[in-house]
């Protein structure tokens, strides 16, 4: 029931916000050089320029709008958002499970997974901080998984010759499968960012907690034996690319391997992600070398 309730939560707001109708401040003049991405209040996304203000007695204040099409006059009661285009895809700062080099910085998310899986991430300047928990029925709050993220990007580097720039961040992973098997992942990360795309890399180490082997009990849905020795270096890739047609539209793809001196301690997830400046919901297949497919799906909101 709650999780329903939260995928409902999602749909209206995603509703209200495509409905809304916003002010034009003056800032918006500011520099005309900037981009902005200007999504309508029937769905339609504009990218350009803002050339000056229009004033009509009839249909209200509005703006000119340079797209790469021609020049367009759109009154503030037919825009939903305009925002500048570089802060147009709030999820930059993470893939599907990994996060990448760039902080949350304001742009604070409750997600879902799975529809088992609660989660929620908040940033201040160079400081991420992301937590979850599992609500698997019929488990115990003991068997349940946590989990908390804490990352601190340390480096920015703007790209001179295009949008984006390097990212690098170092950070904490503590997992809890179960609450007696603590697992800790310090990692590294980094994050190439250029028009359209974001590639992550990330070295990750298991070190403490849970030992070379352990036993992760799920009630009635039986016991699955874990062997992951302490010491274990991995690497996860990651990739985020949005097609040139589709503002909204990303492929993105992770692969993991939670042990280099072990191949078949892989994994890799493959899908699309369909997002506004509010919400995004992602839908692909995970693939694990056992052999296994799996289904996955997440939804995530950021309200501000």
């Amino acid at each position: 029931m709650k999780s329903l309730l939260l995928l409902a939560t999602f749909i209206v707001t995603s509703a209200v916000t495509c409905s809304a109708t916003i002010d034009l401040p003056d800032y918006l003049l500011d520099d005309n050089s900037t981009r902005y991405q200007l999504r309508l209040t029937n769905g339609d996304i504009l990218t350009g320029t803002i050339m000056g203000f229009a004033d009509d007695s009839t249909d209200g204040e509005g703006i000119r709008f340079r797209t790469v099409i021609g020049n367009a006059t759109i009154y503030a009661s037919q825009i939903a958002e305009i925002v500048p285009l570089e802060e147009s895809y709030r999820q930059n700062h993470r893939l599907f499970l990994m996060p990448s080099a760039d902080p949350i910085g304001k742009n604070h998310f409750a997600g879902l997974f799975e529809l088992l899986f609660l989660y929620a991430g908040a940033g201040y300047g160079p400081v991420s901080v992301t937590a979850g928990r599992s609500l698997v029925p019929g488990l115990t709050g003991s068997e349940q998984l946590s989990l908390l993220n804490a990352k601190f990007t340390f480096s920015q580097i703007p790209n001179e010759t295009m949008p984006g720039g390097f990212s690098v961040a170092a950070g904490i992973n503590l997992a809890w499968a179960n609450s007696a098997n603590q697992i800790i992942h310090p990692y590294l990360v980094s994050t190439f960012t250029l028009t359209r795309t974001r590639v992550t890399a990330a070295f990750f180490g298991k070190f403490g907690g849970a030992g070379d082997a352990f036993l992760i009990t799920a009630a009635r849905y039986g016991e699955i034996p874990v062997q992951y020795s302490n010491g274990s270096v991995g690497l996860a890739l990651g990739i985020d690319t949005r097609f040139s047609e589709r503002h909204g539209l990303h492929f993105v793809g992770e692969f993991w391997n939670a042990d280099l001196t072990s191949p078949r301690k892989s994994a890799a997830m493959l899908g699309l992600r369909v997002s506004n400046t509010a919400v995004s919901a992602d839908f692909g297949m995970a693939f694990f070398t056992a052999p296994a497919i799996a289904p996955y799906f997440g939804f995530s909101w950021t309200p501000f």
